[in-house]
């Protein structure tokens, strides 16, 4: 049963790729939410073909464009493609025009589609970057001071961390670390999301890292 509604989201998807738009938002809506919920894999370059279509900040549709982050992370399990990312951060960081709440929506599902990593070492780098760039609001992700990132971002770029260590990324696993040595500068279920990440890396040096 489940193929079978996958492969009818399939064809809608296709339909609406085909179309090049559609007169009933909703309908497009919920197929999107249909895809991301089924994990339907040839909605990819139909969900990436939204969020690549460059309109004017005032023409933007915020709920669409957040229904479709939130879709392709779902899809994202394996991981992010160097172009998937990049695609991302750049909805990410392009500046919206919306309600401050939607908007925030809006990038967080970017910061947590981005959660699953990437299989390339290349595109690990480059997010690992961005996460911590996201934790510490500063353009030097090196920065040491007191992390300065929007408050509700810095979870979510915490266990983006998490999931790059665990993808064998030592530099984010090196980050994680320094939470925990800069723990009182942070909020204390920051530090907790960095300890639980830390353990779900496992071995030796995490066993190290948490008996410090």
């Amino acid at each position: 049963l489940l193929a079978a509604v996958s492969r009818i989201v399939s064809d809608r998807i296709q339909d609406l790729s085909a179309a090049g738009g559609v007169r009933h938002p909703q309908d497009l809506l919920e197929t999107i939410r249909l895809a991301g919920a089924l994990r339907v894999g040839q909605a990819l370059g139909f969900l990436e073909a939204v969020l690549r279509e460059n309109k004017p900040s005032l023409e933007e549709d915020l709920e669409l464009l957040t229904t479709a982050v939130n879709a392709l992370g779902r899809l994202l399990e394996s991981g992010a493609s160097g172009e998937t990312a990049a695609l991302l951060v750049s909805q990410f960081r392009r500046p919206h025009v919306g309600p401050e709440k939607v908007v925030r929506e809006l990038r967080r599902a970017c910061v947590s589609a981005l959660s699953s990593g990437s299989p390339s070492a290349e595109v690990q780098a480059d997010l690992r970057g961005f996460f911590k760039e996201v934790l510490l609001g500063a353009a030097d992700a090196n920065a040491q001071g007191p992390p300065r990132g929007e408050k509700e971002l810095r979870i979510p770029a915490i266990l983006g961390l998490g999931t790059l260590a665990r993808q064998k990324d030592t530099g984010s696993f090196e980050a994680l670390i320094d939470i925990l040595a800069r723990g009182e500068q942070f909020e204390p279920q920051e530090v907790v999301a960095a300890i639980d990440s830390i353990a779900y890396v496992g071995g030796r040096p995490a066993l190290a890292a948490l008996l410090k």
